[in-house]
């Protein structure tokens, strides 16, 4: 039979520290799409006779963020769910151990049976 050994505090401490990691980088998301428009808007452009309008570098930069912007939301929502998750699965082991405590205190404070007392069996 497995074993469950929880510490709630631990859990908490660690899902903190994930959680204000995780906050970081929800912010830094949102300026990489900056830094990235910002990057593609100086990338320059060819010219000639083959203009290349935006720049290739520039729309390559663009075609790049557009795949990894969806990526990123997807990772931070992830890592709300999972923290969540987290949270809630200590709460309630800390809430079945006081329902394990508490049914072991009321079974011990219960007068003995005859049959614990080695009396006739019913």
């Amino acid at each position: 039979m497995s074993r469950w050994d929880i510490k709630p505090d631990g859990v908490r401490g660690v899902v903190g520290k994930t959680a204000e990691i995780a906050g970081k980088l929800a912010s830094q998301a949102t300026s990489y799409v900056g830094h990235v428009e910002s990057a593609a808007g100086h990338a320059g452009r060819l010219a000639g006779p083959c203009d290349a309008g935006e720049g290739l570098v520039g729309m390559a930069l663009m075609a790049y963020a557009n795949h990894a912007t969806p990526e990123l939301t997807h990772i931070a929502v992830r890592a709300k769910k999972s923290l969540q998750g987290a949270v809630d699965a200590t709460t309630a082991y800390a809430q079945g151990d006081m329902e394990m405590a508490a049914t072991t205190q009321r079974t011990a404070s219960q007068a003995p049976t005859p049959e614990e007392l080695g009396g006739p069996k019913k």
